[in-house]
């Protein structure tokens, strides 16, 4: 397959501009306008609600289609980088397809919704000699990666273990915003979709870059114990707690829930035998050295890390020794999803340990009575729900990530 050279100006398409394509959008006008990439195609399914974003890519030369196949079709082998800031059912024809077309690709996390999935991506990148990027932006942050070589040269002794916990209330207008929310599979394509695979993904993500013990590489899960919970009118879960244990011998405890009364923003605690690391989500993290004065780096927000995600996705194209978050890397994610939904199935929450705002239709909120409490229990002791005394929690599903249903 002939491919022509990179240009300075990488050529860029995008598919989506409404949702969390915005965000892509915006960042991508930015470089375009900046003389970094030439933004040359995007694809816009509903044209006529982002007409004002249609409109101005038009008028600074960018070809505009309704169907992201058509675009590729028409720029195969002109293209440079596809973005993929899109919902997760379509993330691996889009890559496929994209790939296909001679581009590289940067995909919105998850990568895919299974491992095979993400198999075919790696293959389709073999066979068109093309990467495949994905979008775990704060791996990207140097502050980030600068912490796991530190975690690695032992700032706090041997790691014990890392602990993680996220409560973002949601609303029924976060599931009714797209018929895939909440769901196990959309038609015949699986999804998985859930705090563990959407939300929370960047931090279960960076719990298992941190595990690492090899520079810029993340742990592997081998066993999953997990208790999965819906409190929501899903089909899948919006409340879990997991212990995923990995082959660099530091178990990972996570939890995290849509359907809590608070807000919290997501920490990642990790415990060494020297002391600890506290990550707050955006903002900070402080590294408590036993016996010596304690670190401070400011992450600085959501935007310098895109920046940074963007600057390493068109720096890897024409140097392949940047960093960049690879579909092997974003494969152990997957694998901890897949082996979750695998180790036991969803339980709903009794309705009498249920509470609501008594908002009609896509204001109304359900919530967990004492959620927060039990949930903060389990999270500093690293144990189940079930084992912190939740009245209403059951004893975790275990799987060994080895099992060949899982390959």
């Amino acid at each position: 397959m002939a491919i022509a050279p990179l240009r300075s100006r990488p050529r860029v398409a995008l598919i989506g501009v409404s949702g969390y394509g915005r965000i892509y959008h915006e960042l991508l006008k930015e470089l375009w306008k900046e003389g970094t990439i030439d933004l040359t195609a995007a694809a816009v399914i509903e044209a006529d609600k982002d007409s004002p974003a249609v409109q101005e890519m038009a008028s600074l030369g960018c070809r505009i289609y309704c169907d992201y196949r058509e675009m590729l079709d028409r720029h195969r082998n002109a293209l440079d980088l596809c973005a993929i800031p899109t919902g997760i059912p379509w993330h691996t024809p889009m890559t496929l397809a994209a790939l296909a077309a001679g581009a590289h690709v940067l995909v919105e996390k998850p990568i895919a919704s299974t491992l095979a999935e993400v198999r075919a991506v790696q293959a389709a990148e073999a066979a068109f000699r093309r990467t495949v990027m994905v979008g775990f932006q704060y791996l990207y942050q140097q502050e980030n990666r600068d912490l796991q070589t530190a975690l690695i040269e032992g700032a706090i002794g041997k790691i014990r273990r890392i602990r993680v916990l996220g409560l973002w209330p949601r609303a029924a207008d976060y599931y009714a915003r797209t018929n895939w929310a909440g769901r196990t599979r959309l038609g015949k394509s699986w999804v998985l979709d859930s705090p563990v695979n959407n939300a929370f993904a960047h931090h279960l993500s960076l719990a298992l870059f941190f595990a690492g013990t090899v520079p810029k590489r993340s742990a592997s899960p081998v066993r999953v114990a997990a208790e999965l919970y819906r409190a929501q009118r899903i089909e899948n879960y919006d409340t879990a707690a997991l212990r995923i244990d990995t082959n660099a011998s530091v178990p990972i405890h996570f939890y995290a829930s849509h359907s809590s009364e608070t807000n919290l923003d997501p920490e990642l605690v990790i415990d060494g035998d020297a002391g600890k690391v506290v990550w707050r989500h955006v903002r900070d993290y402080r590294i408590e050295p036993e016996g010596r004065p304690a670190a401070f780096v400011e992450l600085g927000g959501e935007q310098p890390a895109r920046r940074s995600m963007f600057q390493h996705v068109l720096g890897r194209l024409s140097d392949p020794s940047v960093f960049v978050c690879g579909s092997e890397m974003a494969l152990e994610h997957t694998r901890c999803v897949q082996a979750a939904q695998a180790a036991g199935s969803v339980r709903d929450v009794p309705s009498e340990s249920l509470a609501s705002n008594g908002e009609p239709e896509l204001k109304r909120r359900i919530w967990i009575r004492g959620l927060e409490p039990l949930i903060q229990r389990a999270f500093s002791d690293g144990v189940s729900l079930a084992e912190a005394g939740c009245p209403w929690a059951q004893p975790p599903g275990v799987i060994s990530v080895a099992d060949e249903h899982l390959q």
